[in-house]
């Protein structure tokens, strides 16, 4: 019994995670949470491409010369 105990510590971040996952999925809020994380990934794409114009724009110009 003691090992099952240390077994369900050792996971404790997964088993919330996967209970979230779940409410999350019952209730409709999937999609929800799908859409702020893609919105956030692309304001950090942004944000880099702003602070980074120069690399950007030679890895750009180096892509499409190769095609």
């Amino acid at each position: 019994m003691n090992s099952f105990v240390e077994g369900l510590k050792s996971h404790m971040g997964f088993l919330v995670g996967l209970i979230i996952g779940v409410i999350f999925v019952i209730c409709g809020l999937s999609y929800f949470v799908l859409n702020v994380f893609v919105m956030i990934g692309f304001g950090l794409i942004g944000n880099y491409f702003q602070k980074n114009k120069a690399k950007v724009k030679e890895t750009l110009k180096a892509w499409i010369d190769k095609m």
